[in-house]
């Protein structure tokens, strides 16, 4: 019937198909899991972009509420009467004066927590990159 030569082939031929049909389930399901791992990421992206969207909203409103309320009543400024006459004597260092900053308190506080944050970083990156150094 068949020689040992022929079914040597055969066998041979189906050693090779199961592998490759081995290999073919295993892409078609490392394919698939992909594909949940890329929609899972794709939704916490999205999830993440509405929270900073939120969070931009929070600040615009916090921020327009702080604006309005230094404009309609700004801090009280304490009045003294340095006059010669009162008998009030001149203090050689006078206080400096405290104004309050409407326009740009929101460019220095984000400033102050850019420096710290940056300052942070720099100091962890080193702490990291030489651990026994103080």
């Amino acid at each position: 019937m068949f020689s040992s030569s022929r079914v040597a082939e055969l066998e041979e031929e189906n050693r090779r198909l199961l592998a490759l049909t081995r290999l073919q389930n295993a892409v078609v399901s490392s394919s698939a899991s992909l594909a949940s791992s890329d929609n899972m990421l794709v939704s916490e992206v999205e999830t993440l972009k509405a929270k900073l969207a939120a969070a931009e909203e929070r600040e615009r409103t916090l921020s327009a509420e702080l604006v309005s309320k230094a404009v309609s009543s700004p801090a009280p400024v304490k009045v003294e009467d340095l006059s010669v006459e009162s008998g009030a004597q001149l203090s050689p260092h006078p206080r400096p004066t405290v104004i309050p900053a409407v326009q740009g308190h929101k460019s220095s506080a984000s400033l102050g927590l850019m420096v710290s944050f940056t300052s942070i970083s720099i100091y962890s990156l080193i702490s990291w990159l030489y651990p026994n150094s103080n």
